[in-house]
């Protein structure tokens, strides 16, 4: 079954933050955009008679509110949004059959955390390195469609057309210990090297089945979901 905030949550919540942002309103507040866009395309023949080629395409933005509780500790709220998109065809020709398939593949998230970091320095410094813990909770939709054909030579001509497709979505519960590195270009705005992920424990709710599942990984695809932002301090 898959859970859901409930008032009693936003109240516990609420009042978490409430000394946070009490204390804050002599500190100082920042905005941040981050994302990154990728595209990559490989041709990977295995042999004269088996080929596929692949395109893959990925996109993120994510616009951050937070505020500075003191020199080195922010909290903040971070709302995310991804979007990849997959796109493989493969062929097979033997002696006495031939196989081509397309597969696409489209996978969405909206993701909303809540973070703190912890600098190594003053916030008001020129490069500065932080630690980040962030909790959050993602929505992911994965659709995807398979289509193919066969044909048959000897002893018979026979061919057959198949076609599949589908959609997935997962409600996510995750906490993700990451890093960053920060750099003052001059007053009031830095560029940061975000890379989150270091260490992350999820929770996976699949709706269409009720299954659940859960995994802790260590610095696991870390460097590839490394990102860009921009951070802004008034």
């Amino acid at each position: 079954m898959t859970k859901i905030f409930t008032l009693k949550n936003l109240i516990g919540i609420a009042l978490i933050l409430f000394p946070a942002l009490s204390h804050a309103q002599s500190s100082k507040i920042f905005v941040e955009l981050g994302g990154k866009h990728q595209r990559s395309k490989s041709n990977t023949p295995e042999n004269v008679r088996i080929s596929s080629e692949e395109e893959m395409q990925n996109a993120r933005i994510a616009p951050i509110f937070g505020f500075y509780l003191n020199d080195h500790l922010s909290m903040g709220v971070e709302y995310a949004y991804s979007n990849q998109e997959r796109n493989r065809i493969s062929s097979e020709r033997m002696e006495d059959f031939s196989k081509n398939e397309t597969y696409d593949q489209s996978v969405s998230l909206n993701s909303f955390g809540f973070f703190s970091r912890l600098y190594a320095k003053k916030h008001c410094s020129k490069f500065n390195v932080f630690i980040q813990l962030k909790p959050a909770f993602t929505k992911s939709n994965n659709r995807y469609e398979a289509r193919g054909a066969t044909m048959g030579y000897e002893p018979t001509y026979t061919s057959s057309l198949y076609e599949s497709k589908g959609t997935t979505k997962i409600d996510i519960y995750e906490i993700d210990l990451g890093l960053g590195l920060s750099y003052k270009i001059f007053y009031g705005l830095a560029a940061q090297l975000n890379i989150p992920s270091v260490i992350n424990h999820s929770r996976l709710y699949y709706d269409l089945t009720d299954a659940k599942q859960s995994y802790t990984s260590i610095f696991q695809s870390t460097l590839s979901n490394a990102n860009l932002s921009f951070n802004y301090q008034f």
